[in-house]
């Protein structure tokens, strides 16, 4: 936690289900999924990034804001990447069947 604000380093597999298992069992309301400021991944081998997915499909009708994501060359690409393989979980989220 920096100034308030909560951040993850990396999203490994569980990184999802850890974290909200911190805010509700353990009560670490830093970790609510709408108070982090952040994901920072260091590096992109699939240790750090398989939970990355489940963030960002977990994250998206929790959240009014985006969410920054840092990391290093590759990150766009990986985001855009499982964006467009999850395009149409998202679109039936957003605007069911059609």
């Amino acid at each position: 936690m920096v100034n308030d604000s909560s951040y993850l380093v990396d999203c490994g597999t569980g990184c999802v289900r850890q974290i909200a298992k911190a805010a509700q069992d353990r009560g670490i309301t830093a970790l609510r999924y709408t108070q982090i400021a952040g994901v920072f991944f260091t590096h992109l081998h699939s240790d750090h990034t398989l939970g990355y997915p489940d963030l960002i499909l977990t994250l998206w009708d929790i959240r009014n804001q985006p969410l920054p994501v840092y990391g290093p060359v590759g990150i766009i690409e990986m985001t855009d990447a499982i964006l467009q393989a999850y395009e149409a979980d998202i679109t039936i989220r957003t605007q069911g069947f059609q």
